[in-house]
């Protein structure tokens, strides 16, 4: 069964952009976000590339040398590390070549990622359909760093959970679209909070969630809001993103049940919605300051002094 890639159309052909499979893709990764893949940029040639979805390209190491046509005007642009260049859905480039740095210099990588139409009507309503202007290697360092927490996220199989890779996602689409795009947004959902009433329908919907794995776009529905001024309502009313307050009720349940509940460690990450019992414990000592097993054996200690 071949795996879906991020393709494009090379010369009337849809295709990926290089023969080999990607070093590292998100395509198995258990999350509503968009298509990510990393790969070693080899050097290549085409009469014309359509991009059928906008599609972001960050150099990771090394750099790139693009030669191209749009519009009749021939254009050049170098593309070093942590740069990243924006191509917009249905961009035609004619007569492209690129060409990586001197493989004396170091190998050349990529990480690519392709803004589903249909995923960011989910995660942005608000933003689909909207043009994005072509950058080309803009140096953004919010945006790179955002890149580089998905790669390390699908890296890990998306052990964070989907909470956590929706969001990336839709921080991404948020930087692109509120930065890039041909016409800026009408309506700036900064300000917004969460009544009452959805502040206690989503805590309900979170407590009852607890032990599984919450998703951004349920929290949204719960709310009755889109997931953009979701996001940012929830920010505004609860001063922290929804995965870390739903992190943070999780480390709480778990604090409970190891001094009231005779789990194992184990046993007790699963109850609270962790996916393993080390990213349970990593997240747990960042959160307390110790292990969950040492945090047992001192109040533990604690109860049996006279």
């Amino acid at each position: 069964m071949t795996e879906r890639r991020i393709q494009k159309w090379y010369d009337g052909r849809m295709r990926p952009a290089f023969p080999d499979p990607p070093q590292l893709s998100s395509v198995r990764v258990p999350w509503n976000g968009f298509l990510a893949e990393r790969d070693p940029c080899l050097a290549g040639r085409a009469d014309s590339i359509v991009w059928p979805n906008t599609e972001l390209i960050m150099v990771t190491t090394g750099g790139v040398w693009v030669d191209y046509r749009a519009f009749g005007v021939g254009r050049q642009f170098f593309a070093g590390p942590g740069s990243v260049t924006i191509w917009p859905a249905a961009h035609e480039s004619r007569s492209i070549s690129w060409a990586p740095l001197d493989s004396r210099c170091g190998s050349t990588e990529i990480i690519s990622m392709e803004l589903d139409p249909c995923v960011l009507r989910l995660l942005t309503p608000e933003i689909d359909g909207r043009p994005v202007a072509m950058q080309p290697a803009v140096q953004d360092p919010v945006l790179a760093a955002l890149l580089r927490l998905v790669e390390a996220e699908v890296q890990t199989g998306g052990a964070t959970g989907r909470l956590y890779g929706e969001s990336l996602c839709l921080a991404l689409a948020s930087r692109v679209f509120g930065r890039y795009a041909v016409a800026p947004p009408e309506e700036r959902p900064s300000r917004i909070q969460l009544s009452v009433q959805q502040r206690e329908r989503v805590r309900d919907h979170v407590h009852a969630g607890l032990d599984g794995d919450l998703r951004l776009l349920e929290l949204a529905r719960v709310s009755g809001l889109s997931m953009q001024h979701f996001t940012a309502a929830f920010r505004n009313t609860f001063g922290t993103t929804p995965h870390q307050y739903i992190l943070r009720e999780r480390i709480v349940q778990a604090k409970r049940l190891l001094v009231t509940r005779p789990l194992s460690i184990a046993d007790v990450a699963l109850t609270v919605g962790f996916g393993s019992q080390s990213h349970f414990t990593a997240a747990f000592r960042r959160a307390v300051g110790m292990t969950p097993r040492h945090y047992r054996a001192a109040l533990q200690n604690q109860s049996e002094r006279p």
